[in-house]
């Protein structure tokens, strides 16, 4: 399964009641209406930005587990 690589940085527009995520090539990862709290929205985004760091930590944890 293919994915948009890293890495992906968080565009937050409270204003606007949006949150997206940006790939490496500008491109909308996610697109989230904003209907939260402006600080639950900034950790959401913390959390999807660091999206494809986790994959390959995940990778990397399979490989070294022999898996």
């Amino acid at each position: 399964m293919k994915h948009t690589p890293g890495p992906w940085k968080a565009e937050i527009k409270p204003s606007m009641g949006r949150l997206m995520i940006h790939g490496f090539d500008n491109n909308a990862v996610c697109k989230m209406a904003s209907v939260r709290s402006l600080e639950e929205n900034k950790a959401n985004a913390c959390l999807i930005v660091a999206a494809p760091e986790l994959l390959e930590a995940c990778k990397k944890a399979r490989e070294l587990l022999g898996e």
